[in-house]
């Protein structure tokens, strides 16, 4: 079966994307930096404009940081706002001792928002929290390994073998039962497991999966269906799926307390080591693209993040235990 353009190509470490309140905080580094010209300037207005949500998170850094801001109960945005909350704000002279001051508040918040976006994960039957990984034994005696930050519910009966992946990743290892075949479903689609040993990703909007035995049968939401040989993975949508590949395998790396990564974006390696650390780790816009090269172990994130900052032209700055932020060097 034809893969779905560009599905092929995608990265299942691309993680979330960045809520309003983190991005709020990227522009307030960025604006603090005073190295702002006028298209920074423009494109944080047109950002600032582009959403309500936007300018609530705006207000909530601010204040986090002790700056003055506009009201933003308004339900109508004047187009003179923006102008008006930079001048209120004044981050120009935003000193370093106020950002750290202030971070602990930002982490807070941010850890808070994504409380509320996560909190069913802590209602699911199998789940792991930020760093660990952990072995689970199943009724059928098969055993499941979760990810950090992995939220899985188990669904099995007289007639069925199933599990829910909430968010995270899997690796299951099946026992035999050819009357009820062990199936992995997503919010993309169902997995049946083939062989004895399988990893399933749940992504933003996207599933990976990797056959590590034998095969897979994937269906997506939209009835689209796609036989995995062993040693081949995919990603799939609800409504496409990407054509099977071989070169995924390195994807399946955290299973041993791993990141292997050859030549990806900086920001797919960050999104990859969010869930092995507490409050925000931040890259900024002009270093996300470069290119990585290297195997890093996943349980020392400070070492990974030095490794990165001795390779790569950044700079790593640690303005709490909460917020650590990725810039130009």
């Amino acid at each position: 079966m034809k893969g779905a353009s560009g599905m092929g190509d995608s990265s299942p470490l691309q993680g979330e994307q960045p809520t309003a309140l983190e991005q709020a905080i990227d522009w307030m580094v960025q604006m603090q930096s005073g190295e702002v010209g006028a298209d920074e300037r423009h494109a944080w207005q047109r950002w600032l404009e582009a959403s309500t949500s936007h300018l609530q998170a705006w207000e909530q850094v601010s204040q986090a940081l002790g700056r003055t801001v506009v009201p933003l109960r308004q339900h109508h945005i004047p187009a003179q706002l923006p102008q008006q909350a930079m001048a209120d704000t004044d981050v120009r002279g935003l000193s370093r001792r106020r950002l750290l001051g202030g971070s602990l508040m930002l982490a807070g918040l941010a850890a808070g928002s994504s409380w509320l976006l996560h909190q069913q994960q802590w209602l699911a039957d199998l789940r792991t929290g930020v760093a660990e990984r952990r072995r689970f034994s199943l009724p059928d005696g098969s055993k499941v390994l979760l990810d950090a930050c992995s939220a899985v519910d188990v669904q099995f009966d007289q007639q069925r073998r199933g599990l829910f992946l909430r968010r995270g990743a899997l690796q299951i290892q099946s026992v035999d039962d050819a009357a009820r075949p062990l199936q992995v479903s997503t919010a993309e689609g169902q997995v049946q497991v083939l062989g004895r040993q399988l990893m399933v990703r749940q992504g933003e909007g996207q599933t990976l999966v990797l056959a590590q035995d034998q095969g897979a049968m994937v269906a997506n939401q939209a009835g689209q269906v796609q036989w995995l040989k062993q040693g081949q993975g995919l990603w799939f949508a609800a409504d496409r799926l990407g054509a099977p590949q071989r070169d995924l395998l390195d994807l399946a790396a955290w299973q041993h307390g791993m990141l292997v990564v050859r030549d990806r974006p900086l920001a797919e390696v960050v999104a990859a080591l969010r869930p092995y650390r507490h409050g925000l780790l931040r890259v900024a816009p002009e270093v996300a693209g470069l290119r990585v090269l290297g195997a890093f172990p996943l349980d020392d994130s400070n070492r990974l993040l030095t490794s990165l900052a001795q390779t790569l032209p950044i700079r790593v700055r640690y303005y709490s235990d909460l917020l650590v932020m990725i810039e130009a060097a």
